[in-house]
């Protein structure tokens, strides 16, 4: 069963203090005077759903750490804060080039760039669809990742991931990352038509989630969120790697710099600083 939204909930609890402070004379109509007459138990049930969901929230960052005591919400920082980059673009496609790059340093192979294509939403698309079977079937180690790719003298890919292998067909994984900038008009469009190979798949990574408005053909979508939420799910499976440590930092920087959420010191600090229905959301069925 989906999560209650969190900005229900919010929205719920600033409408009722509004009403809490509606004074008797300003009311005129019987039915203002039984909605102030039921404030109370209205009031009752918000705190009650309120402290179920802190005590769930509760048995899931436990259930979390027990499986991840290396998570990026407890004990780490974000690497764009240390660096001063916090919502810069190009440090961050930078980064996820180098995560997604099977042939970097950082141990992990190719099982980041597997989770990236894997997390991406197709909204039913046949095509895109096909497309991410295709490359799910042909991702290895000799994938290559690149920030900041020239295209033509005109666009450039936040990202592109080329698949070049000995008698397989070649393919293309061309990301575009928006944090606060918009799209340059017929952006997506031109990118997925002079990205190179002809198996290309576009993905949109924002902050919601949303649809690129630009394209002239469908693009797989992602947000920082569920990408967030993956990487936290293959933390366990990339224990000594040498990369963990700048993951961690990285997974807190999204987290906290593009996602604007808060990572603790401790538990009761990660609680206490957070919706527990947004905790739910990132942790809830890991």
């Amino acid at each position: 069963m989906e999560p209650l939204r969190s900005d229900f909930m919010d929205d719920l609890s600033r409408t009722v203090e509004r009403l809490r402070k509606i004074e008797p004379e300003e009311t005129s109509a019987p039915q203002d005077q039984t909605w102030l007459a039921r404030l109370p138990e209205l009031d009752q049930v918000l705190a009650a759903a309120s402290g179920r969901a802190r005590s769930r929230a509760r048995d899931i960052v436990a259930a979390h750490l027990d499986r991840v005591p290396a998570s990026p919400l407890i004990g780490s920082v974000s690497v764009f804060r240390a660096l001063g980059f916090r919502r810069d673009e190009v440090s961050h496609t930078q980064s996820l080039a180098w995560l997604l790059d099977p042939q970097q340093d950082h141990g992990f192979g190719d099982a980041l760039l597997r989770r990236f294509v894997g997390a991406v939403t197709c909204d039913g698309d046949v095509e895109l669809e096909r497309l991410r079977a295709f490359i799910l079937d042909r991702v290895t180690t000799r994938a290559r990742a690149t920030a900041e790719y020239s295209l033509s003298a005109t666009c450039r890919a936040d990202v592109i991931v080329e698949g070049h292998e000995p008698g397989a067909e070649c393919w293309s994984l061309v990301v575009e990352a928006k944090i606060d900038a918009s799209e340059r008009k017929n952006q997506l469009a031109e990118l997925l038509a002079t990205a190179p190979h002809p198996h290309r798949l576009g993905v949109f990574l924002s902050v919601d989630g949303a649809h690129g408005t630009t394209a002239d053909h469908a693009w797989a979508r992602l947000s920082y969120r569920t990408w967030s939420r993956h990487l936290i799910a293959a933390v366990p499976d990339l224990a000594g790697t040498r990369g963990l440590p700048f993951l961690r930092m990285y997974i807190t920087g999204l987290l906290e710099d593009v996602c604007r959420m808060r990572c603790g010191g401790s538990v009761d600090e990660l609680l206490a600083w957070n919706n527990p229905f947004e905790l739910e959301q990132l942790l809830g069925e890991q």
